[in-house]
């Protein structure tokens, strides 16, 4: 039983997003949780806002610019499987970004958040950075963060495709907003090195 939480700004890439989804074949018995960011408040913000939402264990994070493959939700319970326990982070691999790297779409399990303050992505962060500061909180946990190199997401990231007149991502990328978030990730990173 898996949630899958959905913040959107796109309402056209997210009835592709779940098009794809109710695609699947054998999946697991999931409930999804989408809600449009009319406020722009911002990914962090919004995926905190849908998991307590949730009511499964299991929390996956998909967004509105990436459709998911065959064999997206049997190879993830599998890797999940294959932690510490049966329970961590498994990151998946979009084509873009390293899923050893960046937990950019992910599963994860409810578990970690007492490990996490409470939260996947720092509700600190605007939009950028937040994958990676994941990724790296969750690798210290031993035994709790796992990928899948096989490619089972295609990820329409705006910057590789249609940055010029994507009005969100304009927004989230005003050279203020990335370095905000640059310098929280930094300072993050740090505190986690001098421990």
């Amino acid at each position: 039983m898996i949630s899958i939480i959905i913040p959107y700004v796109r309402p056209k890439g997210l009835e592709r997003l779940l098009t794809s989804i109710r695609a699947i074949k054998n999946k697991p018995e999931i409930e999804i949780i989408a809600e449009e960011d009319k406020e722009r408040i911002g990914c962090p913000k919004m995926l905190k806002r849908l998991v307590d939402k949730s009511k499964y264990d299991l929390v996956c994070f998909l967004a509105d610019d990436c459709v998911i493959k065959a064999g997206f939700f049997e190879k993830g319970l599998k890797r999940m499987s294959e932690l510490l326990d049966g329970w961590g982070l498994i990151s998946y691999s979009d084509g873009w970004n390293d899923p050893f790297e960046k937990a950019s779409h992910w599963l994860a399990n409810k578990k970690l958040l007492p490990y996490l303050d409470g939260e996947f992505f720092h509700i600190g962060f605007i939009h950028s950075r937040c994958d990676k500061d994941l990724a790296d909180r969750v690798k210290l946990l031993i035994g709790r963060y796992g990928y899948i190199e096989d490619q089972l997401i295609i990820h329409y990231h705006p910057s590789h495709f249609n940055a010029d007149t994507d009005e969100f991502y304009q927004w989230a990328n005003r050279p203020k907003y990335l370095e905000h978030d640059r310098l929280l990730y930094r300072k993050r990173e740090a505190e986690r090195n001098a421990r």
